[in-house]
């Protein structure tokens, strides 16, 4: 059968002509398949016009080509070149996980060994778990220094610097992001410096610095002015979209995720508009408009799990539980809860224990164990104390706090305050 100009043979027959071929000369398979990796390599598409998998396919077969000519440091060079910047954020990074996996061992260029590492960490911050991305970027940062590479360590370590916040570490994460910045300014060079602008923000929001993290977001919107590049003003949008959902200014976190929301979509930024509608759900549950944050969550959820997100799929079905859950549906709440738990963990998410006591507090709501259920609304309002990007440890402590006044247990209520003004102390607000 023959789809457009390819001639396609049985698997069976092209494996026994494969086998066929001698293991020297003109006609050997080594040959041959560096002849095949070639022909692809001319019909590579330019970067710009890469929408789908298929836009990216000649560079895909010329890897396998040369791999089974066993050429690893040119396969290494071809799959660099698509495998961060375009299959891992966008839905295929098992695929490169198992691509990468034929390489393991083989690279003798100390720059592709490089590259290498710093494609696992970028899948492993996708795949999980976030401690082996860390291990990749300081492989790769290490590798970096040696060479002599400044601007690929400044990109590593903001990679790290976001690994370190999706695992909890904050201080690491918040060390790296400083250490990215500095290398930035070093070198005088802006992009390089707004490249992590967004996920050093995001740090700070997590660590409770609002005021660094609005900082952050400013600056994203003087580096898009400057550079004329929207898609800075949309992450600039982003992260004051967050900042502002944790100090409780719902109706802005909604407006500036509308803003965010526009220009991702108008730039075909999936991964940026799923975020920003986690973001506008919880805003949504905190202003009690429960049917629009079910819908924008679903919608998140649905996009996470087609891109292959599970962290933010986590999110978003924890968050949908909370909304669920004010509306005093509990079983689709546990159903939610159920799913967003083990999602977390697998990754060693920082989140994933806010989720696993998520479903404990449904639980026992459901069996009308009172108690347990504002013990368990406290542990999910201590863990999710630090993450912002679900929902918030406030309400839960506010709800424990109500269970705890009806059975007469000040020592739930006294837990309960503690725990809302921790929180309060550890912000730092815009002036």
């Amino acid at each position: 059968s023959h789809d457009g100009e390819t001639v396609r043979l049985d698997p069976i027959d092209q494996e026994y002509a494969y086998y066929e071929l001698p293991e020297q000369g003109d006609f050997s398979r080594m040959t041959l398949n560096r002849l095949a990796a070639d022909y692809y390599k001319g019909c590579r598409r330019p970067r710009e016009s890469w929408r789908t998998i298929e836009d990216v396919g000649p560079h895909l077969r010329e890897f396998e080509h040369r791999v089974k000519a066993g050429d690893y440091d040119e396969a290494a060079r071809t799959l660099s070149e698509v495998d961060v910047d375009f299959l891992v954020w966008n839905g295929h990074a098992q695929r490169a996980l198992d691509m990468r996996g034929k390489l393991e061992g083989k690279l003798t260029d100390s720059r592709l060994q490089m590259l290498h590492a710093n494609a696992l960490g970028n899948i492993r911050e996708v795949l999980g778990p976030f401690n082996e991305a860390i291990d990749h970027f300081e492989a790769a940062i290490k590798i970096a220094r040696d060479i002599g590479d400044k601007e690929m360590e400044c990109d590593f370590r903001g990679s790290q610097g976001d690994a370190y916040r999706r695992l909890g570490q904050l201080d690491k994460a918040i060390e790296s992001h400083q250490q990215c910045q500095a290398i930035a300014l070093e070198l005088n060079n802006e992009k390089l410096e707004s490249a992590h602008l967004l996920s050093f923000g995001l740090a700070c929001i997590y660590y409770g610095d609002i005021r660094a993290g609005i900082m952050h977001a400013n600056r994203l919107m003087e580096v898009s002015a400057s550079a004329h590049d929207l898609l800075f003003e949309a992450k600039a949008y982003d992260c004051f979209s967050l900042a502002y959902l944790v100090i409780g200014r719902m109706d802005e976190t909604v407006g500036y995720s509308d803003k965010a929301l526009a220009i991702y979509q108008k730039v075909n930024d999936r991964n940026g508009s799923m975020y920003v509608l986690n973001v506008r759900g919880m805003a949504y549950i905190g202003l009690d408009r429960l049917s629009e944050a079910i819908e924008t969550l679903g919608q998140a959820r649905k996009m996470s799990n087609e891109e292959s997100y599970p962290r933010l799929e986590g999110f978003c079905l924890f968050n949908l539980a909370c909304a669920y859950r004010k509306r005093g549906e509990m079983d689709e709440a546990l159903k939610a809860a159920s799913e967003a738990s083990p999602l977390l963990a697998d990754l060693h998410a920082a989140e994933g224990a806010a989720a696993t006591a998520l479903v404990a507090s449904i639980r026992a709501a459901n069996e009308g164990r009172r108690l347990d259920e504002a013990l368990a609304l406290l542990d999910c309002a201590r863990s999710s104390m630090s993450a912002p990007d679900i929902y918030d440890s406030d309400y839960f402590a506010e709800e424990a706090r109500k269970i705890a006044q009806l059975e007469g247990r000040a020592d739930v209520i006294a837990e309960a305050d503690s725990i809302i003004e921790e929180k309060k102390g550890k912000l730092i607000l815009p002036d």
